[in-house]
């Protein structure tokens, strides 16, 4: 028995298929009209959403869409996007009272409490869009099939056709022609480098040594992994190194994504290091009137460097990629952050956890996903990573990029594996001059795939969580005594 036809369309109403059943298109009303009232309160939210709609029309609702095509046009004029202005290009239109005229227009703008979660809502209706395309690839090949004119090579072309537009839908086009990637990219970047500039994009870290390692810096679009074992000191390096940049002469927005401290714990030990005093120093209840004053002008100086400067913290625990590349692109776009770091990869979940037969295959996800949200948001991503405890039964408890814990995905989407390391086990039995002088630490370079492999030689002053160059300490590095 032949399926029954039921006709439905394209924006042009031409395209015929074939459905099973009266079920309606896949659509979601309330994300199309959450997304069209956050463009009426956020200027914002516009440019989020037709970065992620492109050209398409993805609204189901017929004057859902004619609504957005209007919001579109009032974005390519540079017009603000509000209720007047909105009214008078619908009414140029002709389309005013079509759509539902003022009464609509202020329901959807009063819909929401909140466009925080515009990028969640376009995604809902775009992937419903997406849907939509996908029936109507297989719909037109299911109706060609009983076609005895049609070829089976030509029907499955077609449906191929299709369906490449559904897995390309609203994406921009990736394919650059060589000769403009040399021109506009390539050979800029390479002019710059012979006349001893540092290119723009490269977030320097401030240890000169690790920088000249790095070609520079931190580049846009890479994923550079921090691993080590738990107690060398990760996170004190990762603050260290945001500090570095957020204090700089550029002053570069950061921004560290903390699952496992408060955002309070980071910013007292920021201040502890920039001070150079440790917490058991302030703790002292022995502490003379003078000492305390003398503290509290260095904690205090400390305080005021991290004024007016773009160092963010989101202390959410357990985060989801989905969750991070939205939160992360909300702090590129609002505050232009050029790099963020991750504390640390293996307390993050994949979006598809509940899918994961191992935590292997989910660590494999959640490395894939920060490289990917590296390069779409096109800044450098300073990820930290367990080690495995095989590291403390090889030579020196050194590591290597097998020691990765829990997924060798996490050395295949890095650009760059750093392991930091210190003899924790012998450091434990230092002497208090010794603390106080530095420990001995090293950054070994062991994976850098546009660069050269190498050893930073560091100091590690425990009471006070910093790192320096060894061959750049200065007395100023030293904590107070």
């Amino acid at each position: 028995m032949r399926p029954r036809k039921k006709l439905y369309g394209d924006k042009d109403g031409k395209i015929a298929g074939v459905l099973h059943g009266d079920a309606p298109l896949p659509s979601d009303e309330n994300s199309e009209r959450a997304v069209l009232g956050a463009v009426l309160e956020d200027p914002n939210a516009a440019a989020i959403a037709l970065e992620i709609f492109g050209s398409e029309s993805v609204f189901h609702s017929p004057k859902n869409q004619k609504i957005f095509d209007a919001v579109a046009d009032l974005v390519k004029k540079e017009t603000p996007v509000d209720p007047v202005n909105l009214s008078k290009i619908l009414r140029d239109k002709g389309v005013f009272e079509e759509v539902g005229g003022l009464e609509y227009i202020v329901q959807l703008q009063n819909s929401i409490a909140t466009t925080a979660n515009i990028e969640s809502w376009c995604h809902n209706v775009r992937d419903k869009a997406v849907q939509r395309k996908v029936i109507k690839a297989l719909s037109i090949g299911l109706e060609r099939s009983y076609d005895p004119e049609q070829q089976p090579a030509a029907i499955i072309g077609t449906v191929e056709e299709e369906m490449l537009k559904a897995q390309l839908f609203g994406a921009k086009d990736p394919v650059m022609k060589m000769e403009d990637i040399i021109k506009n990219e390539a050979f800029p970047y390479i002019e710059k480098i012979l006349a001893k500039e540092r290119p723009d994009d490269v977030v320097e870290t401030e240890f000169s040594d690790l920088d000249g390692l790095l070609g520079g810096g931190l580049k846009p679009g890479e994923m550079y992994v921090v691993a080590a074992r738990p107690g060398v000191g990760k996170t004190s390096f990762a603050l260290n190194v945001l500090t570095n940049i957020a204090l700089s002469a550029k002053k570069h927005p950061v921004a560290i994504f903390s699952m496992e401290m408060t955002s309070a714990e980071v910013a007292k030990r920021m201040l502890y290091s920039e001070a150079r005093i440790s917490r058991k120093d302030i703790l002292d209840p022995s502490l003379s009137d003078d000492t305390r004053k003398r503290y509290q002008s260095k904690i205090t100086g400390a305080a005021s460097r991290f004024r007016n400067i773009g160092f963010f913290v989101d202390p959410t625990p357990a985060l989801k990629v989905m969750d991070l590349r939205v939160r992360a692109k909300n702090l590129v776009r609002k505050h232009g952050v050029r790099l963020i770091a991750i504390d640390y990869l293996q307390l993050m979940h994949s979006d598809e956890e509940s899918s994961a037969d191992t935590r292997q295959i989910e660590v494999s996800l959640i490395s894939g996903g920060i490289k990917s949200i590296a390069k779409d948001l096109n800044i450098p991503v300073l990820v930290l990573a367990q080690l495995n405890r095989q590291t403390e039964q090889q030579k020196e408890g050194k590591p290597r990029l097998s020691n990765l814990r829990e997924s060798g995905a996490i050395e295949q989407d890095a650009d760059v594996v750093m392991f930091l390391h210190r003899d924790t086990q012998k450091q434990q039995q230092a002497t208090y001059e010794e603390n106080e002088n530095g420990l001995d630490a090293e950054l070994t370079i062991a994976k850098n795939r546009n660069g050269e492999l190498g050893k930073v030689e560091m100091l590690f002053f425990p009471r006070i969580t910093l790192f320096t160059q060894k061959s750049r300490i200065s007395r100023e590095d030293q904590p107070q005594k």
